[in-house]
């Protein structure tokens, strides 16, 4: 072997010494050592080394400590599961006082059914946030596009009602974003930037389902596009910001 031979197994003796004894690698450097002296010091302090460390064996953490991390782990869970199942409740909640305390509400079995469907997408998107949470803004937009291809036509464009529901899907939003963030100061949880746009697009969502049972301008597509569809993507947008400047401010 050359110099620069000598020296990478030199550099290596440690890992290589912790090779099983076949490997190919530890059995040729190991073989070198056998004739070369300056390789053989260094591969029997190596040697040494795994002996020691081999004998090492790491204090048990004493019983109250281990307790008190095992309960902060079942803390952090449960906070986690408690902050979803308010979030959830509240998405809920929020499109059936929205449609019980309306003026007025369609009596179209086909919105019934489609208000329904909005619904549970609402609570079941506010479940996705435990691991999907960016997503979940996807889902909810996708979710509302949808809904107005079906209920939607050629029609105008009304701002005053158009802001009136955008208004009701913002509230909405706040509502559910309000429910987690609550429950999540009960424990040790923090409440990211995905959970809070995940959760705020949801919660938007769910002001739009009551939205199809209680808007006066349901059947326009232009509408239902610009204002429902539209303020499930501001709410997200104003959650992102919002999130933002309370990290900056605790920052």
């Amino acid at each position: 072997m050359t110099t620069k031979d000598c020296e990478s197994i030199r550099e290596a003796a440690a890992g290589l010494a912790a090779l099983p004894p076949d490997h190919p690698e530890r059995a040729a450097a190991w073989e070198h050592a056998r004739t070369c002296p300056a390789c053989a010091r260094v591969v029997r302090e190596s040697e040494n080394l795994q002996v020691l460390l081999a004998d090492v064996r790491p204090a048990p953490l004493p019983s109250a400590v281990l307790a008190r991390v095992s309960g902060m782990v079942h803390e952090l869970r449960s906070g986690d599961r408690r902050r979803i199942i308010w979030s959830a409740l509240a998405a809920c909640a929020v499109t059936l006082l929205l449609s019980v305390f309306a003026r007025q509400r369609s009596a179209a079995v086909q919105d019934w059914i489609l208000a329904a469907l909005l619904c549970c997408a609402a609570a079941v998107l506010v479940v996705a946030t435990r691991r999907f949470s960016l997503s979940v803004a996807a889902g909810a937009a996708g979710a509302a596009a949808l809904a107005a291809g079906v209920s939607g036509r050629a029609g105008a464009i009304e701002v005053g009602q158009g802001l009136h529901c955008m208004a009701l899907e913002i509230a909405a939003a706040c509502a559910v974003v309000a429910a987690g963030w609550l429950a999540a100061r009960r424990g040790l949880t923090s409440i990211g930037r995905g959970f809070i746009i995940g959760t705020a697009a949801a919660g938007a969502l769910a002001g739009d389902a009551a939205l199809h049972l209680t808007c006066r301008a349901l059947a326009s597509l232009p509408h239902l596009l610009v204002f429902h569809l539209g303020g499930i993507i501001l709410a997200a947008m104003l959650a992102g910001a919002a999130w933002q400047v309370a990290a900056r401010h605790e920052g």
